[in-house]
């Protein structure tokens, strides 16, 4: 379905993210500069099915962050229902925008990744109870629950497309994806729960939902060695042929399943000492005398698999952070762990994640607020190409002094001193909101992505070598663009900045400009501009207007 530009004029078309049989998902850019997904649907019966959907969510006077906000419910231009949402994370690491992004669903998850381990498939499977609980206790059923309507934002699993939703008792066979429709059709709230038991078969076994109930041969030799058994038995149930034979409740699905996963610990026997070794070590006050041990550094076989050698990790950072809630992403080349993405908000020691010698790529940043995480120090072993750890409470860079890191996202932190990085070959930096003071240490580094709005500095003629594309200065002192020499920017961001002279960006392919406060290009600089095509989200011919 091809969209005009016309048809949303609030927002800027940037891109799609998916196209289905009722419509197509859009990235767009919305007049404050957020970058949102929007979906706008094809004509048809579907559309009053869908605003009824939306309507039954919507109205509930509590929300669920299980579930994938609606944020705005409009017709468009040329008539067709859209409504607009946040963006999910992205699987490629491309940003909104770019040609190369792709919303980050389970479905892509799994492809990426293999099977998920007992603790991975227990956060999912109890963040998406919680959220089909919340709309089952107001009567809605959400009726299209798999893979590819499963997103993450902010790393964690949500409840996406309620655009099936309907209240009461229906006939599911009406509506979604027939592998994952109980049989006997006619059923109330347990066809989500024989829909969930399906995905949570996918996300076990790494195969089809088709396939079920046949189990892989590997099933039993992984991550699942001892608890596959119980858990296959659990999903023959949760996946039965009739309604009588499943589970009918929220709560009885649950807690089958957490006896699978959380089976009861075996008590471990009391350590009994021989008298012998006890009077060898004792001194005249009583006291065992015993050489000093140091504990040894934490790592990993190399012959586990990947999946096991990061639930490893993420165990040990269980240990040593218990509010750590066992999860992430994390993507695996020839074997070899290279990316890892963990919701780092109650992480004090990183260290752990050293273990993965061949990783690559991090991203610990803090997801709901100001993060715990003050050291990066249990990162020196690494040889890391990129970072990303913003929301935290990091002062010091100089673990990161030896890497070969090409991009550093640290925004919101306490780094005052950028000394650390005058080896580090970085290609993008971004350290928005934080009391950085001097540029100079990355003087003449090819830097084509800057981010130092909020920041304190004052001299900016570091900026001068580097080829910049993208730059955000907003909230500083920075005035003059003619110091740019070097740059070809395509987006800029300077709000509150003292500008007066824009003509220095005449001959640069800037494509966006996010601009505010008294110091604002003229009407006519923003029509003259051959390359531009947006200000602050939207078209050149709105603005000013």
């Amino acid at each position: 379905m091809d969209i005009p530009p016309e048809a949303v004029p609030d927002f800027t078309i940037l891109g799609t993210a998916g196209e289905g049989a009722f419509g197509t998902v859009l990235v767009v850019r919305d007049q404050t500069g957020v970058n949102l997904a929007l979906k706008i649907l094809h004509h048809g019966r579907h559309t009053d099915r869908e605003r009824a959907a939306l309507t039954s969510v919507r109205t509930r006077p509590d929300k669920h962050p299980g579930l994938i906000d609606i944020f705005h419910v409009g017709t468009a231009a040329t008539g067709h229902l859209y409504y607009t949402m946040p963006l999910a994370d992205s699987a490629t690491g491309a940003l909104p925008g770019d040609l190369a992004y792709a919303p980050l669903t389970l479905t892509r998850y799994l492809r990426d990744n293999g099977p998920m381990p007992p603790a991975a498939l227990r956060h999912l499977a109890m963040h998406l109870l919680d959220a089909i609980g919340w709309m089952h206790a107001g009567n809605i059923i959400h009726r299209d629950i798999k893979p590819s309507n499963i997103l993450y934002l902010n790393k964690i699993p949500r409840l996406a497309d309620i655009g099936l939703a309907c209240s009461g008792v229906v006939d599911v066979r009406s509506a979604g994806t027939p592998m994952y429709l109980p049989p006997d059709g006619a059923v109330g709230p347990d066809a989500d729960l024989y829909a969930l038991g399906k995905v949570l078969y996918e996300c076990a076994t790494g195969a089809d939902a088709h396939t079920f109930p046949s189990i892989p041969r590997s099933f039993l030799n992984g991550p699942w060695k001892t608890l596959g058994p119980a858990l296959n038995q659990f999903l023959l149930k949760a996946c039965a042929a009739t309604s009588s034979q499943r589970f009918d409740t929220i709560d009885a699905f649950r807690g089958a399943l957490l006896q699978v996963l959380d089976p009861p610990a075996k008590k471990r026997p009391t350590p009994v000492f021989s008298m012998a070794l006890t009077c060898g070590v004792l001194g005249l006050a009583g006291v065992a005398q015993l050489p000093f041990q140091t504990e040894k550094p934490f790592s990993v076989p190399g012959s586990l698999s990947p999946a096991e050698q990061v639930q490893a990790v993420y165990t040990e950072l269980k240990r040593l952070n218990p509010d750590f809630p066992m999860v992430g992403l994390w993507k695996q080349e020839e074997g070899k762990v290279v990316r890892l993405d963990i919701p780092a908000d109650t992480i004090t020691d990183i260290s752990p994640v050293a273990a993965l010698k061949d990783l690559k790529h991090l991203g610990c940043g803090a997801t709901g607020g100001r993060g715990s995480l003050k050291s990066l120090e249990g990162l020196r072993p690494l040889m890391l190409e990129s970072l990303e750890c913003k929301h935290q409470q990091i002062s010091d860079l100089s673990p990161l002094a030896r890497m070969p890191m090409a991009r550093l996202e640290a925004g919101w932190n306490a780094i005052a001193d950028l000394r650390p990085l005058e080896s580090v070959p970085l290609r993008e930096l971004m350290v928005n909101s934080n009391p950085v003071t001097d540029l100079s240490p990355v003087a003449g580094k090819a830097i084509t992505k800057l981010g130092v709005g909020h920041t304190q500095i004052t001299d900016w003629t570091p900026l001068q070598a580097m080829p910049l594309k993208t730059l955000a200065v907003a909230a500083t002192g920075f005035s003059r663009l003619d110091q740019l020499k070097a740059a070809d920017l395509e987006w800029l961001m300077a709000d509150g900045c003292p500008i007066t002279d824009w003509s220095p960006l005449n001959t640069m392919p800037l494509a966006e400009l996010m601009v505010s406060g008294s110091y604002l290009p003229g009407r006519d600089w923003v029509l003259a501009h051959p390359t531009l095509k947006t200000v602050n989200g939207q078209p050149c011919d709105r603005y000013g207007k």
